[in-house]
């Protein structure tokens, strides 16, 4: 009867971790514009110092998740994926943030997936497509 319990406590602090990290990018994202005035695309430019993980190939890899930058991002948004390691890539739930921007408003959200097998996608502050905000 313990182990369901503490199976249950396991998946939710890996995915606090994926909301913690995810929280931590939009934030840099804020502090990065402020002072170059456009978003940052590489990873290593945020400089995010969590003991958890390291910094390989312009992505954050820890244990349970890898942290991306979408490329594809415009001058009004930039996005960052949070997508689960193989041994949890069909248990955890994947996540996307974005950053907005309009020159005078800086706005953040966090897109969860409905489920392990969906991959959300912020399009604006108020869609997130297979998933829903939670923050």
């Amino acid at each position: 009867l313990a182990l369901p319990s503490m199976m249950n406590q396991a998946a939710k602090a890996r995915t606090a971790e994926a909301k913690m990290v995810l929280g931590a990018m939009n934030r840099a994202q804020h502090f990065y514009i402020v002072e170059n005035n456009t978003f940052a695309t590489q990873v290593e430019d945020l400089k995010l110092r969590f003991s958890m993980g390291v910094i390989e190939n312009n992505s954050y890899v820890t244990n349970y998740y890898v942290y991306t930058i979408d490329p594809s991002f415009d001058q009004g948004k930039t996005q960052h994926k949070a997508t689960p390691t193989s041994p949890y890539l069909h248990n955890n739930l994947h996540y996307a943030s974005a950053v907005f921007w309009d020159h005078t408003l800086l706005a953040h959200v966090i897109c969860e997936a409905d489920t392990p097998s969906l991959v959300p996608a912020v399009n604006s502050a108020d869609d997130c497509q297979n998933g829903h905000f939670i923050y």
